[in-house]
C-alpha cells in the first residue's frame, strides 16, 4: 500500500478482496467516500476515478451474507 493522497482524511474502511484487488473507501476532505483500490504496491493503489475507471457517480452497497 501507499500513503493516501493529502485530499483524503481518515483511515480506510469498507475493505473488500475480490481477485485479489482490495477495494475499500476513504473519505475525502469534504466528508464523500471516494473508492480506491490496491494490488498491494504503491503504483497499483489508486483511486477509481483518478484511474479513469468511473464515468460517472457510482453508488456501492456492501451487503453481508451471515
Amino acid at each position: 500500500m501507499t500513503d493516501l493522497d493529502a485530499r483524503s482524511v481518515g483511515a480506510p474502511a469498507n475493505l473488500a478482496n475480490f481477485g485479489g484487488v482490495l477495494y475499500f473507501s476513504v473519505l475525502n476532505a469534504t466528508g464523500q467516500a471516494e473508492l480506491w483500490f490496491s494490488n498491494g504496491t504503491s503504483a497499483g493503489t489508486k483511486p477509481f476515478a483518478e484511474a479513469g475507471l468511473l464515468k460517472r457517480t457510482l453508488q456501492v452497497s456492501l451487503v453481508d451474507d451471515e
